[in-house]
């Protein structure tokens, strides 16, 4: 307070200006105004302050109050949130396991069918090895040395009487490499078409025409099914030294173009002809399963008269399932109750139906060489 009086009178009294005393005392009773009116003024300014300052406060804790209710209702939202999400992602995560689930099941019903085809397989397989050592028969008793080294099982329905076993010789390639290590009896034999881990059984030629032939096909009298779906033909079916297809996958491994080509025989015996006789092929391979085993032949020759496999040539296989024929509005495979690479249709229908008692009209819808109805076929191939 005194330095405020000093410095009013600093700023107001003149240091060179001689007052008398009655100008002194009106000037000393102005400063004393001057003076209350800031006390006032300071007394008002603090009291103001004050009010200021508690109202800071009621407005704090309102807002703090303000606040910890909205953050209480937000963590209320974000819980409920976090509920819903989760049973969302629950409800999901359910949804994808049965998916998961489904697809595992289906895959594992798929390799379940696989293998149970593989066992069933194998366990002919096995019981043609069981009967090779337990068998008593006359036959193969008697006439044992026909199958040399192999096993000799007696099969009453073909014209043999017999079959010969030889799969317990080293795996090779294919019949060919049989042949070159000296095997010469016809017979079952293992084969790999040179690669790791995927031998196959398989019925070996090796006395027709220099022998070395892999057989892919036999009809003999009309006892097995040859009206199959897609994926029976690509698996194979039959008995390998009776009536069989030997499998589209295996054809292509067979007959796939590596260090060489193959070629391709064809034994046919006619209804109306007492003999057998032949159709041969110096070029024949199928394509793989992307490109639906398309066929490729040529170079015919042979003894039962015109070539009917050029008219195949370059088609893709058809089965009563999967339509690949150039016949529009029409299913040849299905129409001839068959499979083959048929065109628009066919001149050849090896697997078509085995018509015993020549009920079918048209013989070309019937297991045929066109014109002719056959009783017996034998398709095998040949690394050249």
């Amino acid at each position: 307070m005194k330095f405020l009086i000093l410095l009013f009178l600093v700023t107001v009294l003149p240091s060179n200006v001689s007052t008398t005393c009655n100008d002194f005392t009106l000037k000393l009773n102005l400063l004393k105004q001057h003076v209350e009116m800031v006390t006032n003024l300071l007394t008002l300014t603090n009291q103001r302050l004050t009010d200021i300052t508690q109202q800071l406060k009621q407005n704090l804790t309102k807002s703090n109050e303000i606040l910890n209710e909205k953050l209480t209702k937000t963590n209320e939202e974000l819980y409920q949130k976090i509920i819903r999400n989760t049973q969302t992602i629950t409800e999901q995560i359910t949804k994808d396991n049965e998916e998961l689930e489904h697809k595992i099941i289906e895959k594992l019903t798929k390799k379940d069918q696989s293998l149970t085809q593989k066992v069933s397989q194998m366990t002919e397989d096995v019981q043609s090895l069981t009967q090779k050592d337990k068998t008593q028969n006359s036959f193969c008793q008697s006439n044992s040395h026909r199958c040399g080294s192999c096993y000799c099982i007696e099969d009453l329905r073909i014209p043999d009487k017999h079959y010969c076993d030889c799969r317990m010789k080293p795996i090779r390639r294919d019949c060919k490499e049989h042949h070159l290590q000296g095997e010469r009896i016809n017979g079952l034999y293992r084969i790999n078409h040179d690669t790791d881990g995927n031998d196959v059984s398989v019925y070996c030629d090796q006395t027709t025409d220099g022998g070395g032939w892999t057989v892919i096909q036999r009809r003999v009298d009309g006892t097995t099914n040859f009206f199959r779906n897609w994926q029976t033909y690509k698996q194979g079916f039959g008995q390998l030294h009776y009536e069989h297809w030997l499998g589209n996958d295996n054809i292509h491994l067979l007959t796939r173009p590596r260090d060489s080509y193959s070629e391709i025989r064809f034994d046919l015996q006619r209804k109306d002809y007492g003999r057998r006789q032949y159709a041969k092929y110096s070029l024949f391979r199928i394509d793989n399963e992307l490109n639906a085993y398309k066929l490729h032949i040529s170079g015919f020759s042979g003894n039962i008269g015109q070539d009917k496999m050029n008219y195949h040539n370059g088609m893709k296989w058809s089965t009563r399932d999967r339509d690949n024929d150039l016949r529009p509005a029409h299913d040849c495979a299905y129409d001839q109750r068959g499979a083959w690479w048929y065109n628009g249709c066919e001149t050849s229908n090896l697997n078509g139906i085995y018509d015993s008692f020549n009920k079918e009209k048209n013989p070309d819808e019937a297991f045929g060489w066109n014109p002719f109805r056959l009783e017996f076929s034998e398709m095998k191939v040949r690394r050249k």
